[in-house]
């Protein structure tokens, strides 16, 4: 994942709106960047929280998105989930976006 300053929160159509890249140049699986996108966004320790496992199958993400044979990126495709009413939205060239629960 990218570091975390250059993790943003957005003001823009919506507000409170957490996002992250996966770096797919690292070593961490998609999986856990999502994990810790989320953490972040909802303010907790990510061994504190509850598993994500139970809202998303961590190998299958990372299957689904899996960097090409030739290294690049996949391109197309999103998948998302609620976690704690907050609304996580993945894209295949690794954007997360956390959004907040509707007021």
């Amino acid at each position: 994942m990218s570091q975390t300053e250059d993790n943003a929160w957005s003001s823009g159509p919506w507000p409170g709106t957490y996002h992250a890249q996966h770096d797919w140049e690292g070593s961490e699986p998609l999986s856990t960047t999502v994990m810790t996108a989320v953490a972040e966004a909802i303010d907790e320790d990510p061994t504190e929280m509850d598993p994500l496992y139970e809202r998303f199958d961590p190998d299958a993400l990372d299957g689904l998105f899996r960097p090409r044979s030739n290294g690049a990126p996949p391109s197309g495709g999103h998948v998302s989930f609620t976690f704690k009413e907050h609304r996580v939205f993945i894209q295949s060239d690794g954007h997360i976006a956390i959004h907040p629960p509707a007021e």
